[in-house]
Protein backbone atom coordinates (compact mmCIF):
# COMPACT_ATOMS: atom_id res chain seq x y z
CA UNK A 1 0.00 0.00 0.00
CA UNK A 2 2.70 2.46 0.67
CA UNK A 3 4.28 1.68 -2.48
CA UNK A 4 1.21 2.96 -4.31
CA UNK A 5 0.62 5.84 -2.57
CA UNK A 6 4.23 7.05 -3.54
CA UNK A 7 3.79 5.85 -6.72
CA UNK A 8 0.08 8.18 -6.85
CA UNK A 9 2.11 11.14 -5.57
CA UNK A 10 5.18 11.01 -7.11
CA UNK A 11 2.24 10.97 -10.39
CA UNK A 12 0.60 13.56 -9.23
CA UNK A 13 3.67 15.69 -8.92
CA UNK A 14 4.90 14.78 -12.46
CA UNK A 15 1.68 16.17 -13.25
CA UNK A 16 1.83 19.34 -11.68
CA UNK A 17 5.09 19.85 -13.45
CA UNK A 18 3.86 19.26 -16.62
CA UNK A 19 1.34 21.56 -16.35
CA UNK A 20 3.31 24.36 -14.98
CA UNK A 21 5.73 24.11 -17.65
CA UNK A 22 2.20 23.66 -20.51
CA UNK A 23 1.09 27.07 -18.61
CA UNK A 24 5.19 28.77 -19.23
CA UNK A 25 5.09 27.87 -22.89
CA UNK A 26 1.43 29.50 -23.63
CA UNK A 27 2.90 32.54 -21.14
CA UNK A 28 5.68 32.46 -23.42
CA UNK A 29 3.77 32.92 -26.70
CA UNK A 30 1.59 35.58 -25.30
CA UNK A 31 4.52 37.35 -23.97
CA UNK A 32 6.53 36.99 -27.30
CA UNK A 33 3.39 38.21 -29.06
CA UNK A 34 3.01 41.05 -27.66
CA UNK A 35 6.35 42.38 -27.02
CA UNK A 36 8.24 40.65 -30.03
CA UNK A 37 10.92 39.96 -27.26
CA UNK A 38 12.38 36.50 -26.81
CA UNK A 39 13.16 36.06 -23.28
CA UNK A 40 14.00 32.43 -22.82
CA UNK A 41 15.38 29.17 -24.27
CA UNK A 42 11.08 28.56 -24.41
CA UNK A 43 11.26 31.05 -27.36
CA UNK A 44 13.40 28.68 -29.05
CA UNK A 45 11.90 25.91 -28.79
CA UNK A 46 8.53 27.89 -30.16
CA UNK A 47 10.24 29.26 -33.06
CA UNK A 48 10.74 25.46 -34.37
CA UNK A 49 6.90 25.38 -34.60
CA UNK A 50 7.29 22.11 -33.00
CA UNK A 51 3.82 20.31 -31.62
CA UNK A 52 2.59 21.48 -28.41
CA UNK A 53 3.77 17.58 -26.94
CA UNK A 54 6.88 17.81 -28.57
CA UNK A 55 7.31 21.44 -27.06
CA UNK A 56 6.71 20.29 -23.27
CA UNK A 57 8.89 16.93 -24.21
CA UNK A 58 11.66 18.86 -24.90
CA UNK A 59 11.33 21.39 -22.22
CA UNK A 60 10.84 18.15 -19.36
CA UNK A 61 13.84 17.08 -20.78
CA UNK A 62 16.27 20.23 -19.75
CA UNK A 63 14.78 20.25 -16.62
CA UNK A 64 15.48 16.71 -15.75
CA UNK A 65 19.24 16.84 -17.24
CA UNK A 66 19.80 19.65 -14.89
CA UNK A 67 19.05 17.07 -11.98
CA UNK A 68 22.95 15.75 -11.79
CA UNK A 69 24.39 19.56 -11.55
CA UNK A 70 21.53 20.09 -8.87
CA UNK A 71 22.25 16.67 -7.06
CA UNK A 72 26.09 17.55 -7.31
CA UNK A 73 26.13 20.83 -6.07
CA UNK A 74 24.10 19.85 -2.93
CA UNK A 75 26.57 16.95 -1.84
CA UNK A 76 29.36 19.24 -2.34
CA UNK A 77 27.48 21.71 0.09
CA UNK A 78 26.39 19.41 2.74
CA UNK A 79 30.14 17.97 2.50
CA UNK A 80 31.96 20.96 2.71
CA UNK A 81 29.59 22.28 5.90
CA UNK A 82 29.79 19.19 7.36
CA UNK A 83 33.97 20.08 7.86
CA UNK A 84 33.12 23.41 8.75
CA UNK A 85 30.80 23.45 11.19
CA UNK A 86 31.23 27.44 12.21
CA UNK A 87 30.04 28.66 8.54
CA UNK A 88 26.80 26.05 9.06
CA UNK A 89 25.99 27.71 12.30
CA UNK A 90 25.87 30.87 10.69
CA UNK A 91 24.36 29.70 7.83
CA UNK A 92 21.65 28.17 9.85
CA UNK A 93 21.18 31.62 11.84
CA UNK A 94 20.88 33.93 8.68
CA UNK A 95 18.27 31.63 7.40
CA UNK A 96 16.68 31.40 11.13
CA UNK A 97 16.62 34.86 11.31
CA UNK A 98 14.75 35.31 7.75
CA UNK A 99 13.31 32.05 6.52
CA UNK A 100 9.70 31.36 8.51
CA UNK A 101 9.71 27.64 9.74
CA UNK A 102 6.12 27.55 8.66
CA UNK A 103 6.15 28.70 5.09
CA UNK A 104 9.08 28.13 2.66
CA UNK A 105 9.06 31.57 0.34
CA UNK A 106 11.68 32.45 -2.72
CA UNK A 107 11.75 35.91 -1.80
CA UNK A 108 12.56 35.10 1.51
CA UNK A 109 15.46 32.27 0.62
CA UNK A 110 16.65 34.96 -2.17
CA UNK A 111 17.48 37.03 0.31
CA UNK A 112 19.63 35.59 2.45
CA UNK A 113 22.77 36.86 1.15
CA UNK A 114 25.18 34.16 2.91
CA UNK A 115 23.44 31.61 1.35
CA UNK A 116 24.07 32.86 -2.09
CA UNK A 117 27.71 32.98 -0.92
CA UNK A 118 27.44 29.49 0.04
CA UNK A 119 26.45 28.06 -3.38
CA UNK A 120 28.60 30.26 -4.96
CA UNK A 121 32.31 29.57 -3.09
CA UNK A 122 30.92 25.62 -3.39
CA UNK A 123 30.63 26.38 -7.37
CA UNK A 124 34.41 27.77 -7.55
CA UNK A 125 35.89 24.62 -5.06
CA UNK A 126 33.41 21.80 -6.95
CA UNK A 127 33.13 23.13 -10.80
CA UNK A 128 30.34 21.34 -12.13
CA UNK A 129 32.08 20.28 -15.46
CA UNK A 130 35.96 20.16 -15.55
CA UNK A 131 35.64 21.99 -18.82
CA UNK A 132 33.87 24.78 -21.00
CA UNK A 133 34.19 23.99 -25.07
CA UNK A 134 34.13 26.66 -27.54
CA UNK A 135 35.15 26.97 -31.03
CA UNK A 136 36.71 30.07 -32.24
CA UNK A 137 34.40 32.19 -34.90
CA UNK A 138 37.17 34.33 -36.60
CA UNK A 139 41.16 34.09 -36.40
CA UNK A 140 41.97 36.06 -33.05
CA UNK A 141 45.17 36.55 -31.18
CA UNK A 142 46.50 35.64 -27.74
CA UNK A 143 49.71 37.10 -26.37
CA UNK A 144 51.58 36.60 -29.02
CA UNK A 145 50.01 33.20 -29.79
CA UNK A 146 47.58 32.88 -32.95
CA UNK A 147 44.50 30.91 -32.87
CA UNK A 148 42.61 30.10 -36.28
CA UNK A 149 39.29 30.44 -37.01
CA UNK A 150 37.50 26.58 -36.41
CA UNK A 151 39.75 25.71 -33.56
CA UNK A 152 38.13 24.24 -30.65
CA UNK A 153 39.73 25.82 -27.55
CA UNK A 154 38.49 23.69 -24.37
CA UNK A 155 38.81 26.05 -20.52
CA UNK A 156 39.53 24.34 -17.73
CA UNK A 157 37.15 25.54 -15.05
CA UNK A 158 38.65 23.84 -12.10
CA UNK A 159 42.26 25.25 -12.94
CA UNK A 160 40.90 28.83 -13.19
CA UNK A 161 38.57 28.62 -10.18
CA UNK A 162 41.41 27.96 -8.42
CA UNK A 163 44.36 30.25 -9.79
CA UNK A 164 46.12 31.66 -6.77
CA UNK A 165 46.56 34.85 -8.66
CA UNK A 166 42.25 35.84 -8.68
CA UNK A 167 41.49 33.80 -4.89
CA UNK A 168 43.32 33.88 -1.61
CA UNK A 169 43.62 30.27 -0.16
CA UNK A 170 42.11 28.98 -3.44
CA UNK A 171 41.20 25.28 -1.94
CA UNK A 172 39.97 26.83 1.65
CA UNK A 173 36.06 26.66 1.90
CA UNK A 174 35.52 30.30 2.25
CA UNK A 175 31.83 31.88 1.62
CA UNK A 176 32.70 35.48 2.94
CA UNK A 177 34.56 35.92 0.05
CA UNK A 178 31.41 36.22 -1.93
CA UNK A 179 29.70 38.42 0.29
CA UNK A 180 29.43 42.01 -0.06
CA UNK A 181 32.40 43.99 1.76
CA UNK A 182 34.55 41.94 -0.12
CA UNK A 183 32.97 40.92 -3.66
CA UNK A 184 35.59 43.81 -5.29
CA UNK A 185 38.69 44.20 -5.69
CA UNK A 186 41.13 45.72 -7.96
CA UNK A 187 44.27 43.67 -6.86
CA UNK A 188 44.76 40.33 -8.98
CA UNK A 189 45.96 38.75 -6.45
CA UNK A 190 43.88 38.92 -3.61
CA UNK A 191 40.46 39.50 -5.87
CA UNK A 192 37.55 37.94 -4.21
CA UNK A 193 34.53 38.76 -6.33
CA UNK A 194 33.74 36.33 -9.31
CA UNK A 195 35.20 38.67 -12.09
CA UNK A 196 38.80 39.83 -10.78
CA UNK A 197 40.93 42.60 -12.22
CA UNK A 198 42.73 39.95 -14.84
CA UNK A 199 39.09 39.10 -16.65
CA UNK A 200 36.61 36.29 -15.67
CA UNK A 201 37.36 34.06 -12.94
CA UNK A 202 34.16 32.44 -12.11
CA UNK A 203 32.50 30.73 -14.72
CA UNK A 204 30.77 27.82 -13.19
CA UNK A 205 27.91 27.82 -16.00
CA UNK A 206 29.96 29.20 -18.41
CA UNK A 207 29.45 32.87 -19.84
CA UNK A 208 27.88 35.28 -22.48
CA UNK A 209 25.23 33.80 -24.78
CA UNK A 210 26.28 30.37 -25.18
CA UNK A 211 26.03 29.89 -20.74
CA UNK A 212 23.82 26.91 -19.41
CA UNK A 213 20.34 27.41 -19.88
CA UNK A 214 19.81 25.66 -16.51
CA UNK A 215 21.74 28.23 -14.43
CA UNK A 216 18.84 29.77 -12.86
CA UNK A 217 16.77 26.59 -12.46
CA UNK A 218 19.97 24.99 -10.82
CA UNK A 219 20.90 28.19 -8.30
CA UNK A 220 17.07 28.22 -7.54
CA UNK A 221 16.92 24.75 -6.66
CA UNK A 222 20.24 24.39 -5.02
CA UNK A 223 18.87 27.41 -2.79
CA UNK A 224 15.50 26.26 -1.53
CA UNK A 225 16.72 22.62 -1.01
CA UNK A 226 19.88 23.52 1.28
CA UNK A 227 17.38 26.28 2.93
CA UNK A 228 14.78 23.38 3.86
CA UNK A 229 17.82 20.64 4.85
CA UNK A 230 19.84 22.70 6.83
CA UNK A 231 16.73 24.08 8.97
CA UNK A 232 15.84 20.69 9.33
CA UNK A 233 19.16 18.96 10.08
CA UNK A 234 22.65 19.21 11.07
CA UNK A 235 25.48 17.88 9.25
CA UNK A 236 29.33 16.59 10.95
CA UNK A 237 31.84 14.78 9.74
CA UNK A 238 31.25 11.03 9.81
CA UNK A 239 33.80 8.76 11.98
CA UNK A 240 35.27 6.94 8.98
CA UNK A 241 34.81 10.36 6.59
CA UNK A 242 37.82 11.59 5.42
CA UNK A 243 39.44 15.10 4.97
CA UNK A 244 37.26 16.92 2.22
CA UNK A 245 38.71 15.49 -1.04
CA UNK A 246 40.04 18.11 -3.66
CA UNK A 247 42.95 18.84 -6.33
CA UNK A 248 44.13 15.43 -7.08
CA UNK A 249 41.98 13.40 -4.98
CA UNK A 250 38.86 14.14 -7.42
CA UNK A 251 37.50 12.12 -10.06
CA UNK A 252 35.12 12.47 -12.87
CA UNK A 253 31.82 10.85 -13.11
CA UNK A 254 30.94 11.44 -16.10
CA UNK A 255 31.40 15.06 -17.14
CA UNK A 256 30.59 15.59 -13.32
CA UNK A 257 32.80 16.00 -10.45
CA UNK A 258 32.92 14.46 -7.84
CA UNK A 259 35.52 13.90 -4.39
CA UNK A 260 37.11 10.26 -4.60
CA UNK A 261 35.56 7.52 -2.21
CA UNK A 262 31.95 9.49 -2.02
CA UNK A 263 31.08 11.53 0.74
CA UNK A 264 30.60 11.10 4.35
CA UNK A 265 28.90 12.58 6.35
CA UNK A 266 27.05 11.90 9.76
CA UNK A 267 23.31 13.91 10.05
CA UNK A 268 21.59 14.84 13.14
CA UNK A 269 17.71 16.24 13.41
CA UNK A 270 17.41 19.76 14.25
CA UNK A 271 13.50 20.92 13.61
CA UNK A 272 10.68 19.00 12.29
CA UNK A 273 9.21 21.64 9.89
CA UNK A 274 5.72 21.25 8.61
CA UNK A 275 6.12 22.43 5.17
CA UNK A 276 7.05 21.39 2.05
CA UNK A 277 7.83 22.44 -1.30
CA UNK A 278 7.86 20.53 -4.47
CA UNK A 279 9.74 20.42 -7.87
CA UNK A 280 7.26 21.83 -9.65
CA UNK A 281 6.34 25.23 -7.36
CA UNK A 282 10.36 25.64 -8.27
CA UNK A 283 10.48 25.48 -11.60
CA UNK A 284 7.29 27.59 -11.61
CA UNK A 285 9.22 29.84 -9.43
CA UNK A 286 12.35 30.34 -11.56
CA UNK A 287 10.26 30.86 -14.44
CA UNK A 288 8.48 33.30 -13.35
CA UNK A 289 11.16 35.42 -11.33
CA UNK A 290 13.24 35.43 -14.89
CA UNK A 291 13.73 38.90 -15.69
CA UNK A 292 13.07 40.03 -18.89
CA UNK A 293 16.36 40.87 -19.87
CA UNK A 294 18.05 37.43 -19.66
CA UNK A 295 19.82 37.19 -22.76
CA UNK A 296 17.14 39.05 -24.74
CA UNK A 297 17.39 38.60 -28.74
CA UNK A 298 14.69 40.45 -30.99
Amino acid sequence: MKVLNRRAKAEEEFDNLVGVVSSAICEAKQYHQVTGIKRNYLQVLLDQSLPEDQTVSYTLLILLLGYHSILTTLSAATVHLAADPITQQKLYSELSTSVQRETLFYEAVDSVEFLDAVVQETLRLCSLTPKLTRVCVKDCGVKGATIPKGTRVEVPLHFIHHLPTHWNSPNSFSPDRFTSPRRHSTNGKTAKCPVAAQGPAFLPFGVGAHSCVGMRLTINCVKLTLTEVIQRFRFTRAANGKKVSRGKTAEYASQFRRPAGGHHVRVATRHKLKRSISFATVVKTTMDKQPDDDNNTS
